[in-house]
C-alpha cells in the first residue's frame, strides 16, 4: 500500500498533515528533508530514501506501510478520514492559515476546509482552540484581538459590516494584510491546526459515513467521494437524488468506478449552473482516481487513495455497507469492510471499538445487553446475545454520536440497550424492522439534573449541524439515537 509518494511529472505531489508528519519524522530521526512544509515534494523523496537505506528497507522513496509504520510507529496506515481531509483540503485550498473575505457572503472563511464566520463554525472553532489555548487568539491577533472576540459575539448584521470593512479587492475575495497576517500566525499554532481537524471530523465526516452506508460506497475513493460531498455540497439533497435517478434509470444496476461516476455527474447536474464546472471536476476526480482540479492535476494513489476496499485498520472510517441505490446481488464491491481477526471475539470487538477513537466509551458499553434481559421473570431472559461481528462496523457512527453528545451535555451517559438480537426483539415487542437488530442504534440516559427533553435537543441541534442524520426518539426516561441515513423524530 502506498500511502504517499512523489508525483510523476505534470501531477501535482501530496499535500497536507500527513505529509507533514512523515517530514516532522523524518527530520527527527536524522535524516532531514528540507522544509517541513507539508508538501511531498523531491526533497521530501529523498530523505524517505535515505531513511530506507539507513534501516535496511526497499529503496523506493514513497512512503509504502513499511516504511511509514517504522518511521512513525504506527502499525496502521493513516485513517480514512485523514487521507480524505488531504484532498478535499486542498481542493479548497485554504490550508491551516489562508483567510478569505466576503466575496461569497460567507463572511470570512478560514481554515483547512473552509470555516465561516456567515454558517457559525468559524465561532464554533475559535472556542475550541481558545479551549486548548486559552491566549492563542490573543497571541495571534495582538492589537486586533479586542475588536476580533467583540465580533464573534456580535449580531449577524454588525458581522456582515466588519467582513466588508477587512475585504479587498474587486471580487472581496481577500482581507487587509494586518487580519491576513493574523489569521496565518494562527493557523501556524499546532493545537489550532488539531482543533481544525477535529472540527473537520464531526463536522463532515460523520455526514460522510451516512453517505458512504446508504450509497454502498465501500472503498476508499467512494469514502473520499463521500466526505468531499458533504463538505462542498452539504448532502445528497432532493435535486440531487432526482439528478441520480434520471442517470440510473438509463444505466441500469452499477457498481464501483461506473457509479462512482454516475454520483459525481449528479452532484454536478444538482448544483447552480455556475458551480457545477467546479463539482464535477472535483467529484470525477474522485471518482476515477485522477484528474484535474483548478487546473492542477492529480493521481490520488500517490496520496494514499485508490481503487480498493477500505482496508481493515481503516474499517471504523466507512459504515457497512446494506442495499442501495447501486445495489447488484452477484457484485462482489458490496462485500462488508473487514475486521482484523484474532479468533477470540471479545478481544476483536474490544479492539474493533478502540480503533473508533472515542474519548468517553469502553467496548463493553456497547455490548449492553438490556434490562430484561437479565430479569429472570421477564419472557426475554437471556435471549439477547452479542452482536454478529459483521454487523459490528453499524455501530461506529452512532458510537461518535454519542461520543461527542457526552461533551456537549457535560454529564456521564449510561448505554441501556445496543443490540437486540432477533429472538430477544420479539420478547420485549420491539418494532420489526429496530435499528436495534442492525446494531445501529442505542438507547441511553444521560446522569445528572437534565432530562430526556435536554438531551435530545442536544442531538437536534447536533443533526441540524450536519453531524449526523438519523433518528431521535424522546421517552420519558431515556433518549434512543440511530444513524439510520436520514431524519425522524418520534
Amino acid at each position: 500500500m502506498i500511502i504517499l509518494r512523489n508525483s510523476s511529472a505534470g501531477f501535482l505531489d501530496p499535500k497536507g498533515s500527513i505529509v507533514l508528519q512523515v517530514q516532522r519524522n523524518l527530520r527527527d530521526v536524522g535524516h532531514s528533508p528540507g522544509l517541513i512544509d507539508g508538501d511531498f515534494g523531491k526533497g521530501t523523496e529523498t530523505a524517505v530514501r535515505s531513511y530506507q537505506t539507513a534501516v535496511n528497507l526497499p529503496v523506493t522513496g514513497a512512503v509504502d506501510l513499511s516504511t511509514w509504520s517504522r518511521l512513525t510507529g504506527n502499525p496502521a496506515p493513516p485513517t480514512m478520514f485523514e487521507r480524505a481531509l488531504a484532498v478535499t483540503a486542498n481542493f479548497e485550498g485554504h490550508g491551516y492559515s489562508l483567510v478569505a473575505g466576503n466575496y461569497d457572503g460567507a463572511l470570512i472563511t478560514w481554515g483547512i476546509i473552509g470555516f465561516t464566520m456567515g454558517g457559525g463554525r468559524l465561532q464554533t472553532l475559535l472556542a475550541r482552540i481558545q479551549q486548548h489555548d486559552i491566549s492563542a487568539i490573543d497571541d495571534a491577533f495582538g492589537s486586533l484581538a479586542p475588536a476580533f472576540k467583540d465580533i464573534l459575539t456580535s449580531s449577524k448584521a454588525k458581522q456582515r459590516t466588519w467582513a466588508n470593512s477587512i475585504s479587498i479587492g474587486a471580487d472581496k475575495r481577500k482581507v487587509k494584510p494586518e487580519w491576513a497576517e493574523a489569521f496565518d500566525r494562527l493557523g501556524k499554532n499546532p493545537l489550532a491546526q488539531k482543533a481544525q481537524n477535529n472540527l473537520a471530523r464531526e463536522f463532515y465526516w460523520t455526514k460522510a459515513q451516512s453517505i458512504v452506508h446508504e450509497f454502498n460506497l465501500n472503498g476508499e475513493l467512494g469514502a473520499c467521494l463521500a466526505f468531499d460531498i458533504a463538505v462542498q455540497n452539504g448532502s445528497v439533497d432532493a435535486k440531487d437524488r432526482k439528478e441520480l435517478k434520471k442517470l440510473l434509470d438509463k444505466t441500469g444496476p452499477i457498481t464501483g468506478e461506473a457509479f462512482r461516476k454516475v454520483l459525481a455527474e449528479a452532484m454536478a447536474l444538482g448544483s447552480k449552473s455556475q458551480y457545477q464546472a467546479d463539482v464535477r471536476s472535483r467529484k470525477m476526480t474522485i471518482a476515477i482516481g485522477s484528474g484535474k482540479v483548478h487546473g492542477a492535476n492529480y493521481k490520488l494513489e500517490d496520496w494514499g487513495v485508490a481503487d480498493r476496499i477500505v482496508a481493515a485498520e481503516s474499517v471504523n472510517a466507512v459504515a457497512a455497507p446494506s442495499p442501495g441505490w447501486n445495489t447488484s446481488a452477484d457484485t462482489m464491491a458490496l462485500s462488508t469492510p473487514v475486521i482484523a481477526t484474532t479468533g477470540d471475539d471479545e478481544a476483536d470487538f474490544n479492539a474493533f471499538i478502540k480503533s473508533l477513537g472515542l474519548k468517553n466509551f469502553k467496548p463493553y458499553e456497547f455490548l449492553i445487553k438490556g434490562e430484561k434481559n437479565n430479569n429472570p421473570h421477564s419472557p426475554a431472559f437471556q435471549k439477547n446475545t452479542n452482536p454478529p461481528r459483521e454487523l459490528w462496523p453499524n455501530i461506529a457512527p452512532t458510537a461518535r454520536v454519542l461520543d461527542i453528545l457526552r461533551g456537549r451535555v457535560d454529564a456521564p451517559i449510561r448505554t441501556l440497550s445496543v443490540y437486540r438480537s432477533p429472538a430477544y426483539n420479539v420478547a420485549i415487542g420491539g418494532a420489526s424492522q429496530s435499528l436495534h437488530t442492525q446494531f445501529r442504534a442505542i438507547d441511553f440516559i444521560a446522569q445528572g439534573n437534565s432530562t430526556p427533553l435536554d438531551w435530545a435537543a442536544a442531538l437536534r441541534s447536533m443533526r441540524s449541524e450536519g453531524l449526523f442524520l438519523g433518528g431521535i426518539g424522546t421517552y420519558p426516561t431515556f433518549v434512543h439515537v440511530d444513524t439510520r441515513g436520514f431524519n425522524v423524530d418520534f
